[in-house]
Formats: structure tokens, sequence, C-alpha cells
């Protein structure tokens, strides 16, 4: 499961990502990472951007590998009542 939020006219937001557990670490990660720029290109976006719990090292990996570099944190009490940093990232896709 993934999704593309349009901030804009020129600005998605990639979000909501999640793969089963017996599917992990197949590479389906960067096939939907691709698929949804893909999609933004041909809606003539032109920048991504990404975030995740700090903790979570498979998903900064993950939009590291298909170009995305960090660009700041903030700090965000979540939904399960804990609280812990997310982390942002941009693709720029005029570069890409």
């Amino acid at each position: 499961m993934t999704s593309m939020l349009l901030l804009n006219k020129d600005e998605a937001y990639l979000g909501q990502s999640y793969i089963q557990p017996l599917y992990r670490r197949l590479g389906l990660s960067t096939l939907l990472y691709r698929i949804r720029m893909e999609a933004a290109k041909t809606l003539k976006l032109k920048k991504l951007t990404v975030s995740h719990r700090k903790s979570n090292l498979a998903s900064k990996a993950a939009n590291q590998r298909v170009g995305f570099t960090y660009t700041h944190q903030e700090t965000m009490n979540w939904l399960d009542g804990t609280t812990e940093d997310v982390l942002y990232y941009s693709l720029d896709l005029k570069d890409s």
C-alpha cells in the first residue's frame, strides 16, 4: 500500500507506505518509489517530499536508494501515543 498526495501544482508528498512483512526485502519499496516518481513526472511535478519516523531505518534506506536528500526533522506526537522525531527528505524531479 502506498500513496501520493498532491500538495500543489508543482509538489507531492509520498506517504503511508506499507509492505507486509512476508513481502519485504524483495525490492518492492524501490518499485513503489519508481512508480510514484514516474506518475509525478507525468503530472509535470517538480518536487517530491517524503518522511519517516527517525527509528525507521528501512524507510530511510529506501528513500535514499532512489535519490531523496535529507532536509529537516521535527518532533511529532504520533497517534500510538509515542513521541519521536520525523525526518523529511525531498527529491527535485528536474534532476532525476
